[in-house]
């Protein structure tokens, strides 16, 4: 539901849901990723799919073309298009100075619609995100070099082609160097950050795990589920909470965990990240209404990265159906 149709306002769809019984705070806590508790039929689920992918659907516009050609080539981070563009430059440059017309008339028109017709469904679908794009860039100029590269000693060069196509080889290696750097200070920046996140997990875990007595529900758009290595067992090691929500919500294994933990506490705590805003989002809310009342505010603290935390003290059981 989430990465391929979406989830459309609660008034969209409502008709659909009602049948199931999910009422509007159910619904939102699941879209804010609080899915404690979700049970819905399949034949549900499926004309809730039918009417996403029937509302959704849209005809092809000539605008489109410009948007596709926009994102494609100028829609992109780091520069990458430079790197695009030369590869494509170097390819032009040396089937007109080899006159390797065939050549060049089969790669533009073989690489050039692939390309044409890989984006347009890309973007036609809404599914350009950066781990799909950059291998397909990638892809498209290994392409465009290769033929260059197998062709190479095909040719004979005179000295003046030869400078030309050494500039754009130059020009090429320049662009990856650019973007390159680019790239590996945007990197950096997303591992200091992570450092940082993952050090404000660590408290997290140490908090909940210093009170074993106690329950502890985490608010999954708070607490981030990590995506870091597999191999770092300090984070998959077991911790003394559970995450509100996440992909595998509805599985039977973790529907199991969460109403053993949960379903035979006489009480639970919430956490949630402190904005000034946390009683009014839709976890809050949800919460709140299936518990059958407002929680009390049992704990403020602060973790090392300065993000301040409430936990809310809910009583009684969660009341899983």
């Amino acid at each position: 539901m989430f990465d391929f149709y979406g989830t459309p306002e609660y008034e969209e769809i409502s008709f659909i849901l009602e049948k199931s019984g999910v009422s509007r705070e159910k619904y939102e806590a699941y879209r804010a990723y609080m899915i404690l508790d979700w049970k819905i039929d399949g034949a549900t689920e499926e004309t809730l799919r039918d009417y996403i992918v029937n509302s959704r659907k849209k005809t092809f516009q000539p605008g489109d073309l410009l948007e596709i050609g926009k994102i494609s080539i100028w829609g992109l981070p780091w520069r990458v298009q430079l790197v695009t563009l030369i590869a494509w430059g170097i390819f032009l440059l040396w089937g007109l100075l080899g006159k390797r017309w065939r050549t060049l008339l089969y790669g533009v028109i073989f690489l050039g619609g692939s390309r044409m017709a890989l984006w347009s469904y890309l973007v036609w679908r809404e599914r350009v995100p950066l781990r799909v794009t950059l291998p397909l860039l990638a892809c498209e100029v290994f392409f465009l070099l290769a033929l260059v590269w197998l062709n190479w000693i095909k040719i004979e060069f005179v000295a003046w082609k030869k400078t030309f196509l050494f500039m754009g080889c130059l020009l090429f290696f320049l662009s990856c160097l650019y973007t390159g750097g680019k790239q590996s200070r945007y990197v950096g920046e997303v591992i200091g950050n992570k450092k940082i996140f993952m050090k404000g997990l660590d408290e997290i875990r140490a908090y909940c795990d210093g009170c074993p007595e106690n329950r502890y529900l985490l608010d999954a758009n708070t607490m981030s589920y990590y995506t870091g290595s597999v191999f770092d067992t300090g984070q998959y090691r077991p911790i003394n909470a559970v995450l509100g929500g996440g992909w595998f919500s509805t599985s039977p294994s973790v529907q199991r965990r969460l109403e053993e933990y949960l379903g035979g506490a006489p009480g639970f705590y919430f956490l949630i990240i402190s904005d000034g805003n946390e009683e009014n989002t839709p976890e809050f809310v949800y919460l709140t209404d299936v518990m059958g009342g407002k929680p009390k505010l049992a704990d403020q603290w602060t973790a090392s990265h300065g993000g301040t935390y409430n936990v809310y003290y809910f009583e009684g059981a969660f009341p899983f159906s």
